[in-house]
């Protein structure tokens, strides 16, 4: 099929002039033609626009400059090139003709060869732009559903897997369950971690490339954490026939042991797990793999195995989509944990020789507080006798189960009086009622009216600065309104285990001081 040809529109308002630019132009362009401003700017807007217009200056009734000025203020038609064509002995004011629009000046009598060349540059660069527009809106569009994905990520996903995550610790604390539901929940909380990882990988990973991330940082107990790893890889340890050596200090810990860190539990249960996982892939069989914590200065994990990382890829070790011998291997692990090291503050290196094999060693910075060690402690995890009987909690979440969840946390810490909204309105509904001691609310309802809770807060409170602790897998000092600032040290992201809930709801009261009455 013949390829559509490009349209040139002649506007003059002297008839031989446009037969002169016809007869160089037909052989390559359609060629359309107008005597007169108002037929040129009606063509120009037509269904079938000119593609480039050479447009004479000096017109009767309506001159090209304005003719180009109305062109040129109309989105339709902005974006067609128009050279403006006029004599030699004719005053023009060059400067002004650019300013307005015209991409180039054609002077009478023309060139046959000058025009041919002109046109086809200014219609080449005219097919640049659009491809180059085209392409932004592909950009635009690709922007939008990103935007999309994470959303959906954020709330749609992160609020069910929260359910996976905390229902299983939380039932775990019943003394009357037999072995085989323990281990049917430690399964669903393993799922609930394995599903969190996918999607922080996905999207989490993204942001800290950029520098975007929001870490919002909560003690974190390592010692839960590389348990819980070692447990998730049992059958890759049986398969690879490695042994798994766990010491803190050089000693094995014990049943009671916990060592405090600030950061993201599920942050450093990703981390930990890439490399750990890399470790006994590494390490030859029959082998030890080493964990080791050691309190310095800092905290060092220390992760070793007996193999020894290829010289082909020391160098690049730790950049995206380094593998070698792994046939499934994306190259991500090390690099991805190394990104969450520099985001949770620490640093990751290593150490590879053929006599020592290879140990990974995580720099973490020691935070650590007595507060945060007695949060971790169940036998003093509990609020006080007049904590328990009095204290008025509202729990705002517009996801049915997450509400739920976050009232069980509640009840076994011993609270009684647990109020629910599933909005907004219904939150300011209960405020105006009766006064809060404490309000846990998501950042990410569906009608955006967040801001709406604190307003009503403040407001029945009389200024006075009720407790407040958002739930937000999404929430960073940017986007949190100047009225909320006081609450970002007070924000738990989703998904979040019940542990580290119950850290947060004891932090904060602990800093209130005072609890109102009843």
């Amino acid at each position: 099929m013949e390829a559509k040809r490009q349209k040139v529109l002649v506007v003059d308002d002297i008839l031989d002039n446009i037969e002169v630019m016809d007869g160089i132009l037909r052989s390559e362009y359609e060629v359309k033609m107008a005597l007169n401003g108002s037929k040129a700017l009606k063509i120009a807007m037509s269904e079938d626009p000119p593609d480039l217009i050479l447009l004479d200056i000096m017109m009767p009734d309506m001159d090209g400059y304005e003719v180009c000025r109305q062109l040129k203020s109309n989105p339709k038609t902005r974006m067609i090139p128009v050279v403006f064509v006029t004599a030699k002995n004719e005053d023009i004011d060059e400067v002004k003709g650019l300013q307005i629009g015209a991409v180039d000046y054609l002077t009478k009598p023309v060139s046959p060869g000058i025009v041919a060349a002109r046109v086809k540059t200014h219609l080449s660069l005219a097919a640049a732009r659009k491809e180059l527009e085209r392409q932004n809106e592909i950009l635009r569009e690709n922007a939008c559903l990103r935007e999309d994905v994470e959303r959906i990520t954020r709330h749609d996903l992160k609020s069910p897997i929260s359910a996976f995550i905390s229902i299983p610790s939380i039932l775990a604390r019943d003394k009357n369950l037999t072995p085989d539901q323990v281990e049917m929940l430690n399964i669903l909380n393993k799922s609930g971690l394995k599903m969190l990882e996918m999607i922080n990988r996905s999207l989490d990973l993204i942001k800290m490339e950029r520098g975007q991330y929001s870490l919002n940082p909560v003690p974190v107990d390592l010692v839960k954490v590389v348990r819980q790893i070692i447990a998730e890889f049992n059958y890759l340890v049986s398969v690879k026939n490695v042994k798994i050596l766990f010491t803190i200090n050089g000693e094995p810990p014990s049943n009671e042991d916990c060592l405090i860190v600030q950061g993201e539990e599920y942050l450093f249960f990703s981390m930990l797990s890439n490399l750990i996982k890399n470790a006994i892939e590494a390490s030859p069989e029959g082998r030890q793999v080493s964990i080791a914590i050691i309190r310095r200065s800092n905290y060092f994990i220390e992760i070793g195995n007996q193999g020894e990382i290829p010289a082909e890829i020391r160098d690049r070790f730790f950049d995206r989509y380094v593998t070698f011998g792994k046939k499934r291997g994306t190259g991500l692990g090390v690099y991805s944990a190394r990104l969450m090291a520099k985001t949770l503050g620490g640093e990751l290196s290593y150490r590879s020789s053929k006599e020592a094999g290879t140990i990974l060693v995580v720099e973490i910075p020691h935070k650590e507080s007595k507060q945060d060690q007695a949060s971790l402690s169940d036998s003093k995890r509990n609020l006080s006798g007049r904590l328990k009987s009095e204290i008025r909690v509202l729990v705002v979440d517009d996801y049915d189960n997450m509400r739920k969840i976050i009232s069980e946390v509640l009840r076994q810490m011993g609270c009684r009086s647990i109020y629910e909204a599933a909005s907004a309105f219904e939150a300011q509904e209960i405020i105006a009622k009766k006064p809060m001691d404490l309000v846990i609310a998501s950042w990410d309802l569906s009608d955006k009216s967040e801001l709406e809770i604190l307003k009503a807060l403040r407001a029945k409170m009389e200024g006075d600065k009720v407790p407040l602790i958002l739930i937000s897998a999404s929430i960073n000092e940017e986007n949190l309104p100047e009225i909320m600032r006081d609450a970002i040290e007070n924000v738990v992201a989703k998904p979040f285990s019940a542990d580290t809930l119950r850290n947060k709801i004891e932090t904060v009261l602990s800093k209130s001081g005072s609890i109102g009455q009843s």
